[in-house]
């Protein structure tokens, strides 16, 4: 998906260092301390081309050889980027449920290089969940898409714990439970494979900086 904003050159792989962990539901879970491990073991035993991408949960910082954090003291973990309240609208519009027609935009005619559009269609959803949030915190994290637009997003959301994010969402938002299936994964690959694939410009710049970090170094 971000191919075409990365350096052609340079060849990215990917590999999961969560399969030696799983949940209940008996999927991958990788935690900080597990890839910084296979990485720090990687690069001393001669793979200085292995880095680690790691969340940043309020506290990771960018201080260890060969390990990235990913949106560095911006959100807390890849939950809170890709369940963002503008991810979570979009999905809802592209599958036609019926909170569709709680708002006025649709999918199919989506003004995605407007920001009064996309803020509209986050704010919508921001404010079906709020509920399940502690919301004193008002401070807004600016999040800019490959477009170069900005979305305004809550502190309270942008660094709340990202594990709780989907139950809570779902919570609100119970029409999302036939994505999930209760599988670990399901709803986030669907704002990839589906959002994300049909608008590129509209994935947060984190995660292309990420790579391209990992690319320069």
């Amino acid at each position: 998906i971000l191919s075409p904003y990365l350096n052609k050159e340079v060849s990215l792989n990917f590999i999961s260092s969560g399969d030696s962990r799983t949940d209940q539901n008996g999927d991958p879970v990788a935690n900080c301390s597990q890839v910084k491990k296979i990485t720090q073991t990687m690069r001393t035993n001669g793979n200085k081309s292995c880095f680690g991408i790691i969340d940043w949960d309020l506290t990771n910082q960018q201080r260890e050889e060969g390990i990235v954090v990913n949106a560095l003291n911006n959100q807390y973990s890849i939950e809170n980027c890709l369940l963002n309240p503008l991810f979570i609208g979009l999905l809802i519009l592209g599958l036609k449920t019926g909170s569709q027609y709680e708002i006025s935009h649709r999918y199919i005619s989506l003004n995605y290089n407007s920001a009064k559009c996309l803020q509209e269609i986050h704010d919508w959803i921001l404010n079906k969940i709020s509920s399940q949030f502690e919301t004193q915190n008002q401070n807004q994290i600016s999040i800019q898409l490959i477009s170069g637009v900005t979305i305004n997003t809550p502190e309270w959301f942008t660094h709340h714990q990202g594990h709780e994010l989907e139950s809570k969402i779902i919570t609100q938002i119970p029409e999302l439970k036939k994505i999930k299936q209760n599988s670990e994964h399901k709803l986030k690959l669907e704002i990839i494979n589906k959002i994300f694939d049909d608008f590129t410009m509209l994935v947060p710049i984190d995660f292309r900086d990420t790579f391209l970090k990992i690319q320069n170094s």
